[in-house]
Protein backbone atom coordinates (compact mmCIF):
# COMPACT_ATOMS: atom_id res chain seq x y z
CA UNK A 1 0.00 0.00 0.00
CA UNK A 2 3.17 2.27 0.48
CA UNK A 3 2.77 3.38 -2.98
CA UNK A 4 -0.56 4.14 -3.21
CA UNK A 5 -0.41 6.06 -0.39
CA UNK A 6 2.76 8.25 -1.56
CA UNK A 7 0.36 8.88 -4.70
CA UNK A 8 -2.53 9.98 -2.08
CA UNK A 9 -0.28 12.20 -0.23
CA UNK A 10 -0.41 9.77 3.08
CA UNK A 11 3.26 8.84 2.59
CA UNK A 12 4.16 10.46 6.38
CA UNK A 13 1.27 9.09 7.66
CA UNK A 14 1.91 5.51 7.32
CA UNK A 15 5.54 6.11 7.71
CA UNK A 16 4.84 6.98 11.06
CA UNK A 17 2.90 4.06 11.93
CA UNK A 18 4.30 1.25 10.40
CA UNK A 19 7.67 2.42 12.08
CA UNK A 20 9.24 -1.13 12.08
CA UNK A 21 7.43 -2.79 8.81
CA UNK A 22 7.14 -0.23 6.02
CA UNK A 23 8.67 -2.67 4.12
CA UNK A 24 6.86 -5.41 4.57
CA UNK A 25 3.05 -4.48 2.76
CA UNK A 26 2.56 -4.81 -0.73
CA UNK A 27 -0.14 -2.25 -2.54
CA UNK A 28 -3.24 -4.47 -3.23
CA UNK A 29 -5.77 -2.45 -5.77
CA UNK A 30 -8.90 -3.99 -4.75
CA UNK A 31 -9.89 -2.74 -1.19
CA UNK A 32 -11.86 -3.94 1.92
CA UNK A 33 -15.17 -1.79 1.83
CA UNK A 34 -15.28 1.89 0.78
CA UNK A 35 -12.23 3.09 0.38
CA UNK A 36 -11.08 5.94 3.15
CA UNK A 37 -9.02 8.96 3.08
CA UNK A 38 -6.01 7.77 5.14
CA UNK A 39 -4.54 5.30 7.73
CA UNK A 40 -4.15 8.23 9.84
CA UNK A 41 -8.06 8.73 10.64
CA UNK A 42 -8.91 4.89 10.27
CA UNK A 43 -9.66 3.04 13.43
CA UNK A 44 -9.37 -0.19 11.68
CA UNK A 45 -6.79 -1.15 9.49
CA UNK A 46 -7.64 -4.32 7.30
CA UNK A 47 -4.32 -6.55 6.13
CA UNK A 48 -3.96 -9.54 3.87
CA UNK A 49 -1.79 -12.50 4.93
CA UNK A 50 -1.73 -14.37 1.37
CA UNK A 51 0.02 -17.50 3.28
CA UNK A 52 -1.10 -21.30 3.26
CA UNK A 53 2.27 -23.19 3.19
CA UNK A 54 1.76 -25.23 6.10
CA UNK A 55 -1.23 -26.49 5.38
CA UNK A 56 -1.93 -30.59 5.24
CA UNK A 57 -5.10 -30.48 3.62
CA UNK A 58 -6.69 -28.59 1.00
CA UNK A 59 -4.36 -25.45 -0.45
CA UNK A 60 -5.99 -22.15 -1.36
CA UNK A 61 -6.61 -20.15 1.06
CA UNK A 62 -4.17 -17.75 -0.16
CA UNK A 63 -6.71 -16.45 -2.42
CA UNK A 64 -8.79 -15.78 0.68
CA UNK A 65 -7.55 -12.12 1.24
CA UNK A 66 -8.34 -10.79 -2.21
CA UNK A 67 -11.72 -12.89 -1.94
CA UNK A 68 -12.77 -11.32 1.01
CA UNK A 69 -12.10 -7.83 -0.63
CA UNK A 70 -13.77 -8.60 -3.65
CA UNK A 71 -17.61 -10.27 -1.74
CA UNK A 72 -17.27 -7.02 0.99
CA UNK A 73 -18.49 -4.40 -1.60
CA UNK A 74 -21.77 -6.10 -2.07
CA UNK A 75 -22.85 -4.89 1.18
CA UNK A 76 -24.87 -1.94 2.61
CA UNK A 77 -23.96 0.25 5.05
CA UNK A 78 -26.84 -0.06 7.89
CA UNK A 79 -26.09 -2.92 10.68
CA UNK A 80 -29.21 -3.94 12.05
CA UNK A 81 -28.23 -6.00 14.74
CA UNK A 82 -25.43 -3.16 16.05
CA UNK A 83 -27.83 -0.18 15.26
CA UNK A 84 -24.75 1.15 13.76
CA UNK A 85 -24.25 2.92 9.95
CA UNK A 86 -21.22 2.12 8.78
CA UNK A 87 -20.33 4.63 6.22
CA UNK A 88 -19.58 6.11 9.12
CA UNK A 89 -16.76 4.01 10.25
CA UNK A 90 -13.46 4.73 8.96
CA UNK A 91 -11.54 1.47 8.00
CA UNK A 92 -8.21 1.63 5.72
CA UNK A 93 -6.75 -1.27 3.44
CA UNK A 94 -3.28 -1.58 3.77
CA UNK A 95 -2.95 -4.46 1.48
CA UNK A 96 -0.92 -7.41 1.68
CA UNK A 97 1.80 -8.53 4.02
CA UNK A 98 4.53 -9.62 1.91
CA UNK A 99 5.13 -13.39 1.99
CA UNK A 100 8.48 -15.03 1.63
CA UNK A 101 7.66 -18.62 0.29
CA UNK A 102 9.89 -21.02 1.83
CA UNK A 103 10.09 -19.64 5.13
CA UNK A 104 7.35 -19.89 7.49
CA UNK A 105 9.13 -18.12 10.60
CA UNK A 106 10.07 -14.85 8.26
CA UNK A 107 6.54 -14.56 6.70
CA UNK A 108 5.14 -14.52 10.52
CA UNK A 109 7.66 -12.18 11.78
CA UNK A 110 6.70 -9.58 8.99
CA UNK A 111 2.81 -10.35 9.82
CA UNK A 112 3.69 -9.28 13.66
CA UNK A 113 5.97 -6.54 12.85
CA UNK A 114 2.81 -5.27 10.90
CA UNK A 115 0.26 -6.12 14.00
CA UNK A 116 2.60 -4.29 16.58
CA UNK A 117 2.86 -1.26 14.54
CA UNK A 118 -0.85 -1.09 14.32
CA UNK A 119 -1.27 -1.69 17.82
CA UNK A 120 1.09 0.77 19.29
CA UNK A 121 -0.74 3.22 16.89
CA UNK A 122 -4.12 2.19 18.43
CA UNK A 123 -5.15 1.36 15.70
CA UNK A 124 -7.51 -2.46 15.09
CA UNK A 125 -5.59 -5.02 12.74
CA UNK A 126 -8.39 -6.92 10.88
CA UNK A 127 -6.16 -9.70 9.68
CA UNK A 128 -7.55 -11.50 6.18
CA UNK A 129 -6.36 -14.87 6.11
CA UNK A 130 -4.73 -17.47 4.95
CA UNK A 131 -4.14 -20.05 6.89
CA UNK A 132 -4.56 -20.34 10.67
CA UNK A 133 -1.31 -20.30 11.32
CA UNK A 134 -0.76 -16.54 11.00
CA UNK A 135 -2.90 -16.18 14.15
CA UNK A 136 0.52 -16.67 15.92
CA UNK A 137 2.31 -14.00 14.45
CA UNK A 138 -1.12 -12.52 16.15
CA UNK A 139 -0.18 -13.97 19.30
CA UNK A 140 3.92 -12.79 19.34
CA UNK A 141 2.45 -9.24 19.14
CA UNK A 142 -0.08 -9.12 21.65
CA UNK A 143 1.19 -11.78 24.54
CA UNK A 144 -1.11 -10.53 27.27
CA UNK A 145 -4.84 -10.58 25.49
CA UNK A 146 -7.22 -13.80 25.58
CA UNK A 147 -7.28 -15.19 22.24
CA UNK A 148 -11.04 -16.60 21.66
CA UNK A 149 -10.50 -19.13 18.96
CA UNK A 150 -14.31 -19.84 16.62
CA UNK A 151 -12.99 -22.91 15.07
CA UNK A 152 -13.96 -26.53 14.23
CA UNK A 153 -10.86 -27.89 15.04
CA UNK A 154 -8.56 -27.76 18.15
CA UNK A 155 -5.41 -27.12 16.03
CA UNK A 156 -3.63 -28.34 19.62
CA UNK A 157 -1.27 -31.50 18.48
CA UNK A 158 2.27 -31.22 19.37
CA UNK A 159 3.61 -32.29 15.82
CA UNK A 160 1.36 -32.44 13.07
CA UNK A 161 2.72 -34.17 10.13
CA UNK A 162 4.58 -36.07 12.44
CA UNK A 163 7.87 -34.42 12.95
CA UNK A 164 6.82 -30.63 12.09
CA UNK A 165 5.53 -28.74 15.19
CA UNK A 166 4.44 -25.91 13.20
CA UNK A 167 1.66 -25.83 11.25
CA UNK A 168 -2.12 -24.82 10.85
CA UNK A 169 -2.82 -27.97 12.77
CA UNK A 170 -0.37 -27.16 15.81
CA UNK A 171 -1.35 -23.53 15.71
CA UNK A 172 -3.03 -23.14 19.53
CA UNK A 173 -0.49 -25.32 20.60
CA UNK A 174 2.30 -23.18 19.72
CA UNK A 175 0.13 -20.51 21.40
CA UNK A 176 -0.59 -21.82 24.17
CA UNK A 177 3.10 -22.40 24.95
CA UNK A 178 3.99 -18.68 24.27
CA UNK A 179 1.19 -17.10 26.17
CA UNK A 180 0.14 -19.95 28.18
CA UNK A 181 -3.00 -21.85 27.69
CA UNK A 182 -4.61 -20.35 30.32
CA UNK A 183 -5.36 -17.11 27.82
CA UNK A 184 -6.84 -19.51 24.88
CA UNK A 185 -10.87 -20.36 24.65
CA UNK A 186 -11.98 -22.28 21.61
CA UNK A 187 -15.56 -22.35 20.39
CA UNK A 188 -17.38 -24.60 18.18
CA UNK A 189 -14.88 -27.50 18.26
CA UNK A 190 -15.79 -30.50 16.74
CA UNK A 191 -12.82 -32.43 15.39
CA UNK A 192 -10.00 -33.33 17.58
CA UNK A 193 -7.67 -35.97 18.66
CA UNK A 194 -7.38 -37.90 22.36
CA UNK A 195 -3.74 -36.03 22.41
CA UNK A 196 -6.01 -32.73 22.13
CA UNK A 197 -8.41 -32.86 24.43
CA UNK A 198 -6.01 -34.50 27.16
CA UNK A 199 -3.65 -31.44 26.51
CA UNK A 200 -6.65 -28.70 27.03
CA UNK A 201 -7.99 -30.78 30.01
CA UNK A 202 -4.72 -31.09 31.70
CA UNK A 203 -3.48 -27.90 30.79
CA UNK A 204 -6.47 -25.46 31.52
CA UNK A 205 -7.09 -24.85 27.56
CA UNK A 206 -11.09 -23.97 28.14
CA UNK A 207 -13.07 -25.02 24.79
CA UNK A 208 -16.95 -25.58 23.83
CA UNK A 209 -17.67 -28.67 21.52
CA UNK A 210 -20.38 -27.47 18.92
CA UNK A 211 -22.16 -30.77 20.27
CA UNK A 212 -22.43 -28.75 23.41
CA UNK A 213 -24.15 -25.32 21.69
CA UNK A 214 -26.31 -28.00 19.86
CA UNK A 215 -27.63 -29.72 22.76
CA UNK A 216 -27.57 -26.90 25.42
CA UNK A 217 -28.43 -24.39 23.28
CA UNK A 218 -26.30 -21.06 22.42
CA UNK A 219 -27.20 -19.05 25.29
CA UNK A 220 -25.23 -21.58 27.82
CA UNK A 221 -22.57 -21.29 25.19
CA UNK A 222 -22.57 -17.12 25.35
CA UNK A 223 -22.65 -17.46 29.17
CA UNK A 224 -19.61 -19.55 29.78
CA UNK A 225 -17.77 -17.05 27.03
CA UNK A 226 -18.45 -13.83 29.02
CA UNK A 227 -17.51 -15.31 32.02
CA UNK A 228 -14.44 -16.25 30.44
CA UNK A 229 -13.92 -13.11 28.94
CA UNK A 230 -14.35 -11.23 32.45
CA UNK A 231 -10.68 -12.03 33.34
CA UNK A 232 -8.81 -10.02 30.99
CA UNK A 233 -8.63 -6.35 29.76
CA UNK A 234 -7.81 -7.39 26.34
CA UNK A 235 -9.04 -10.28 24.09
CA UNK A 236 -8.25 -11.46 20.46
CA UNK A 237 -10.63 -13.09 18.66
CA UNK A 238 -9.94 -15.50 15.84
CA UNK A 239 -12.35 -16.94 13.82
CA UNK A 240 -11.51 -20.23 11.40
CA UNK A 241 -14.30 -19.63 9.02
CA UNK A 242 -14.80 -24.05 9.43
CA UNK A 243 -16.44 -23.08 12.63
CA UNK A 244 -19.37 -22.57 10.38
CA UNK A 245 -21.19 -25.84 9.30
CA UNK A 246 -20.50 -26.66 5.43
CA UNK A 247 -23.32 -25.20 3.85
CA UNK A 248 -22.46 -21.92 5.37
CA UNK A 249 -18.40 -22.07 4.09
CA UNK A 250 -17.88 -24.50 1.55
CA UNK A 251 -15.13 -22.67 0.38
CA UNK A 252 -12.60 -23.64 2.96
CA UNK A 253 -9.48 -25.81 3.43
CA UNK A 254 -10.58 -28.47 6.09
CA UNK A 255 -14.69 -28.49 6.28
CA UNK A 256 -16.16 -30.36 9.06
CA UNK A 257 -19.67 -31.48 9.21
CA UNK A 258 -22.23 -30.49 12.03
CA UNK A 259 -20.79 -27.03 12.23
CA UNK A 260 -22.75 -23.50 14.02
CA UNK A 261 -25.00 -21.60 11.52
CA UNK A 262 -23.94 -18.01 10.73
CA UNK A 263 -26.60 -17.08 12.81
CA UNK A 264 -25.18 -18.38 15.83
CA UNK A 265 -21.67 -17.02 15.20
CA UNK A 266 -22.96 -13.47 14.95
CA UNK A 267 -25.16 -14.11 17.88
CA UNK A 268 -22.38 -15.03 20.31
CA UNK A 269 -19.97 -12.36 18.72
CA UNK A 270 -22.86 -9.82 19.95
CA UNK A 271 -22.01 -11.08 23.12
CA UNK A 272 -17.81 -11.45 22.88
CA UNK A 273 -17.09 -8.30 21.46
CA UNK A 274 -16.73 -5.01 23.38
CA UNK A 275 -14.07 -2.11 23.51
CA UNK A 276 -11.28 -4.48 25.02
CA UNK A 277 -11.39 -6.44 21.22
CA UNK A 278 -7.74 -5.07 19.92
CA UNK A 279 -8.19 -7.26 16.52
CA UNK A 280 -9.44 -9.94 15.33
CA UNK A 281 -8.49 -11.92 12.28
CA UNK A 282 -10.69 -14.49 9.77
CA UNK A 283 -9.10 -17.50 8.44
CA UNK A 284 -9.20 -20.76 6.42
CA UNK A 285 -11.02 -18.94 3.64
CA UNK A 286 -10.31 -21.07 0.69
CA UNK A 287 -11.65 -19.70 -3.18
CA UNK A 288 -10.85 -22.38 -5.07
CA UNK A 289 -13.42 -24.60 -3.38
CA UNK A 290 -16.28 -21.70 -2.70
CA UNK A 291 -19.88 -21.99 -4.11
CA UNK A 292 -21.17 -18.94 -5.71
CA UNK A 293 -18.41 -16.90 -2.97
CA UNK A 294 -20.43 -17.87 0.06
CA UNK A 295 -18.00 -18.10 2.00
CA UNK A 296 -16.30 -15.26 1.22
CA UNK A 297 -19.18 -13.38 1.46
CA UNK A 298 -19.82 -14.78 5.42
CA UNK A 299 -16.40 -13.93 6.07
CA UNK A 300 -17.08 -10.17 4.78
CA UNK A 301 -20.24 -10.42 6.91
CA UNK A 302 -18.32 -11.22 9.74
CA UNK A 303 -15.51 -8.43 9.59
CA UNK A 304 -18.63 -5.92 8.91
CA UNK A 305 -21.06 -7.04 11.74
CA UNK A 306 -17.58 -7.15 14.07
CA UNK A 307 -16.16 -3.35 13.39
CA UNK A 308 -19.60 -2.56 13.95
CA UNK A 309 -19.80 -3.77 17.42
CA UNK A 310 -16.42 -2.70 18.22
CA UNK A 311 -17.52 0.62 17.15
CA UNK A 312 -20.46 0.96 19.22
CA UNK A 313 -18.29 -0.34 22.12
CA UNK A 314 -16.03 1.87 22.13
CA UNK A 315 -18.02 4.53 21.09
CA UNK A 316 -20.39 4.01 24.32
CA UNK A 317 -17.14 4.07 26.50
CA UNK A 318 -16.61 7.60 25.58
CA UNK A 319 -19.71 9.05 26.06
Amino acid sequence: MLLEAIKMGHRDSLMNILQESVGYVDFHPNCFWPPQPGIAESPFVVVGVPFDETTTSRPGSRYGPNAIRAASINFDTYSERSDVDLDKIKIYDLGNVSIVQGSVQESLKRVKLVISDLISANKVPIILGGEHTITYAAADAIKDALFLDFDAHMDARSEYPEGVPFTHATVMRRISDLIGPERVFQVGVRTYCREETEFARREGLGFITAYEIYKNGPSTAIDRIVEKLRDFDKVYMSIDIDVLDPPFAPGTTFPSPEGISLSTLLDMLMKATDKRLVGFDVVEVAPPYDYGDITSTNAAKLILENVALIHKARSRAID
